[in-house]
C-alpha cells in the first residue's frame, strides 16, 4: 500500500509539473518572457500560485524546465522521422531539413519560447545550459552526411554551417510571419539549396 501511495503521489506531482511547464510555454507565447510571470502561469494552468512555487521556487527554474521539455519534443519528433530515412546520407539530410521546416510550422509556441529565451542575457544562458549541446550535435550530423557524400572534411563543415543557418532563417521567417509562411514552398527551396550544393560542390 505504501508503494502504491508513493507512486500515486509521484504521478500526481509529475502531472502537476507538466501542467505548469505547458502553461509556461503558453504564457511566453502569449505575453513574452517578461510577461510570463508565476501568477500568469498559475492562472493559465488553473492552479494556485502556491502550487507553482511548490514545484518551482523561481521563474528561472520553470523556464529551464520548459526549455528542456521543448528540446525533448523536438528530439522525439526528429528521431521518428530519421528512423525511416537511414538508407543514405542524402536521404537523411533531406528528411532532417524538411522535418525542421514542418516542425516550425506546427510548433509556433515552441518557436516563441526559443526566440524569447535568446533575447535576454539570463534566459540565453539557460538556453545554452539546456539546448546548445544538442544544437551543436545537429550541425555535426549534417557535417557527417556531407562528409560521406563529398569526402571533403572542410567542405562538409562549411555546408553543414550553410544548412544550419538556412534552417535558422526559415524558423525566423515562420516565427515573424506565420500567416504568410508557406511550408511547401519552404520545403522546395530547401531541396533546391541542398541539390545545388551537391550537384556542383564549391572547390571541386
Amino acid at each position: 500500500m505504501t508503494d502504491n501511495s508513493t507512486d500515486g503521489r509521484r504521478q500526481r506531482g509529475d502531472a502537476s509539473r507538466q501542467l505548469l511547464i505547458d502553461a509556461m510555454i503558453h504564457a511566453v507565447a502569449l505575453h513574452g518572457l517578461p510577461g510570463a510571470t508565476i501568477s500568469v502561469v498559475a492562472e493559465l494552468a488553473g492552479v494556485s500560485r502556491s502550487l507553482v512555487n511548490f514545484h518551482f521556487t523561481q521563474k528561472e527554474q520553470l523556464l529551464e524546465s520548459a526549455l528542456a521539455y521543448a528540446l525533448l519534443i523536438y528530439e522525439q519528433s526528429l528521431s521518428t522521422v530519421l528512423a525511416a530515412h537511414q538508407q543514405s546520407p542524402r536521404a537523411r539530410l533531406q528528411a532532417d531539413i524538411l522535418h525542421d521546416i514542418r516542425f516550425a510550422s506546427e510548433h509556433s509556441e515552441l518557436l516563441a519560447l526559443w526566440y524569447a529565451s535568446w533575447s535576454e542575457r539570463q534566459s540565453l544562458q539557460q538556453y545554452r545550459n539546456t539546448t546548445l549541446a544538442a544544437d551543436r550535435s545537429y550541425r555535426s550530423s549534417y557535417q557527417t552526411c556531407f562528409q560521406q557524400l563529398l569526402d571533403n572534411t572542410e567542405l562538409a563543415r562549411r555546408y553543414a554551417h550553410i544548412i544550419d543557418c538556412f534552417i535558422d532563417g526559415m524558423w525566423l521567417d515562420c516565427h515573424l510571419d506565420p500567416e504568410a509562411f508557406q511550408v511547401d514552398d519552404a520545403c522546395s527551396t530547401a531541396l533546391l539549396l541542398l541539390e545545388t550544393l551537391l550537384v556542383k560542390p564549391v572547390g571541386h
